[in-house]
């Protein structure tokens, strides 16, 4: 079996060979780019790609733009918002399965909502909640500031 591919998009370089690094060590296969229209070509033709991970603000073509040509062609791909905006809440629902923050969102947690949307597929955290059902956390064995993260994702 091969390894899941994850594209990773940011212009800033030194956030994509983090991003690099720690994808490599879990064992994932990454590709990278600084720029959006490779990164739209690379997501839509040829590779099997199994997830994307973008900045948001980026020159000439932004992450939210990215992203909306990214689901006209593949409308079922899982892709990550990891964005350094300080208004995380005005860049959200833009057509991602989850928004992190850059900086504030410890390792573990992007490398959860990856894992979780591979495995789950594209509506990880789209589904509504089941009101009658034990909270968020307790129901899907995350941490609380997992749950707090999904319960805002949920929300926006």
């Amino acid at each position: 079996m091969s390894p899941t591919t994850i594209l990773c998009v940011d212009d800033h370089e030194p956030a994509l060979a983090l991003l690099k690094f720690l994808l490599e060590a879990k064992g994932y296969e990454v590709i990278l780019t600084t720029s959006p229209a490779k990164a739209l070509i690379v997501a839509t033709t040829g590779r099997d790609i199994q997830l994307v991970i973008t900045d948001f603000t980026m020159p000439v073509m932004s992450g939210g733009e990215l992203i909306q040509e990214i689901r006209r062609w593949r409308p079922e791909m899982p892709i990550i918002l990891f964005t350094g905006a300080s208004n995380i809440h005005g860049v959200r629902g833009i057509g991602e399965n989850v928004c992190l923050p850059k900086g504030a969102a410890a390792p573990k947690v992007l490398l959860t909502y990856i894992q979780k949307l591979i495995n789950k597929g594209k509506d990880y955290g789209k589904q509504e909640p089941d009101r009658n059902q034990a909270p968020a956390r307790r129901a899907r064995g995350v941490s609380r500031h997992d749950a707090r993260l999904l319960q805002n994702h949920r929300s926006a």
